[in-house]
């Protein structure tokens, strides 16, 4: 059963995938999500049959399918956006938040330089730091951080666009990657503006099947040695094991890549609990909930899905022993609505990021295809977490203004 299924999937998730690189395209949200989805949940019991899939599982991946075969026209249209006077601001407002991003990247990196050294930097433990939420030297910054991102992305984006500018901005980006390759306290922070830029040179340049196919092969053979070396970094512990025989590497990436087992630790949750199903109210804190400040609404629940579940089925604080778990979108839709719920997360998922992602492709001006492209490599990585609506709507605002400037640029 769980083989056929797999096949089917990964053959659907093999049309997509040359269809996007005939146009050029590396990634997209749907073929994303397929492969991220393909990579955790099917993937691991194919290499060990011991490991069980739920029905929320293969009802949530038969909607990828669906999408990947069919992508509805209303996902490609872009969104309709109204003309804003004041572009000069809106210019200078960007410009700001690039640099504000930018430096903040570069201080956090060029602090832990000089307190552990380069090579101590890289070997450093750095999951207390994600833990206590210190990442970045404070909260603060680390809130500032998020909040500027898709601007420095966009931005960096129109560098790229403008052959004056172009020298400049893969100057930025090579600092930029080299710092996030010192501070960060997550595997993929890495990998997201690699991939996202490796997609941007492919599309601007109409690279065809052969050129992409090698890059993916290349990143087939480097990526999974990198994301158990980076995870061992991450809690300081010495890599030297991952050859001496120890663990096989087999085990280690098949231990790593399983998400099934948080997905059936949270059904198991609800079996037992007769209240766990939360009705849509989790949904309701993870958008609406999120932009209401603590210091107004002081006894705000917690609004991250994650980190609620996780104590609640753990009956534990998070900590260095008890790290947060992640159940994927689909657990998110189970804990909602049942099989309903996963239904709804999923296509709203896809539909959410695919409109973005065609809103910037498509946009006046051109210069849209490097957020574009960053939105589809986050795309893979969100799907092991919950829909980040906080995160889109800033980056449906970051739309928004694009459009303006573009208007006014044909208007002047």
């Amino acid at each position: 059963m769980h083989e056929f299924f797999a096949a089917i999937f990964f053959t659907v998730l093999l049309l997509r995938v040359r269809l996007d690189w005939g146009n050029s395209v590396l990634i997209s949200p749907v073929s994303a999500t397929a492969f991220v989805a393909f990579l955790i949940l099917l993937l691991p019991p194919l290499l060990d049959p011991q490991i069980y899939v739920s029905n929320q599982v293969y009802i949530g991946l038969s909607v990828i399918m669906f999408v990947c075969i069919y992508v509805p026209d209303s996902f490609k249209k872009p969104f309709r956006v109204v003309k804003n006077s004041n572009n000069r601001f809106v210019k200078y407002f960007f410009f700001l938040m690039f640099f504000t991003h930018f430096i903040i990247a570069l201080s956090s990196g060029v602090s832990i330089l000089i307190e552990f050294g380069v090579v101590g930097a890289f070997f450093r433990n750095r999951l207390d730091d994600y833990l206590v939420g210190n990442t970045l030297s404070g909260g603060g910054l680390s809130t500032i951080s998020l909040l500027t991102q898709f601007v420095f992305y966009y931005v960096l984006g129109c560098l790229f666009d403008n052959v004056r500018t172009r020298k400049i901005a893969f100057v930025i980006f090579l600092t930029y990657i080299f710092m996030i390759a010192i501070y960060a306290n997550t595997r993929l922070s890495l990998v997201i503006p690699v991939i996202a830029f490796a997609a941007y040179y492919f599309y601007k340049n109409r690279k065809g099947v052969k050129s992409i196919t090698l890059f993916v092969m290349t990143l087939a053979i480097v990526l999974p040695a990198y994301l158990v070396i980076a995870n061992n970094l991450r809690h300081g512990i010495d890599t030297a094991g991952i050859s001496s025989g120890s663990k096989s590497y087999e085990k280690i990436v098949k231990d790593q890549l399983n998400y099934n087992k948080y997905v059936n630790e949270l059904d198991a949750y609800m079996s037992r609990e007769v209240d766990s199903l939360e009705y849509g109210t989790g949904w309701f804190w993870a958008s609406f909930g999120n932009f209401i400040p603590r210091f107004v609404w002081a006894d705000k629940p917690v609004t991250s899905f994650s980190n609620r579940l996780t104590v609640a089925i753990t009956q534990s604080d998070i900590s260095l022993r008890n790290p947060v778990r992640t159940y994927t979108i689909i657990g998110t839709g189970y804990s909602q609505l049942h099989y309903f719920g996963v239904v709804i997360e999923v296509f709203l998922y896809l539909f959410i990021f695919t409109k973005l992602y065609y809103s910037f492709l498509s946009s006046r001006d051109g210069v849209g295809a490097f957020i574009a492209f960053y939105l589809a490599v986050i795309s893979m990585i969100y799907f092991r977490g919950e829909t980040p609506f906080v995160q889109l709507t800033l980056i449906y605002f970051t739309y928004v203004f694009h459009e303006s400037l573009s208007k006014g640029k044909e208007n002047n």
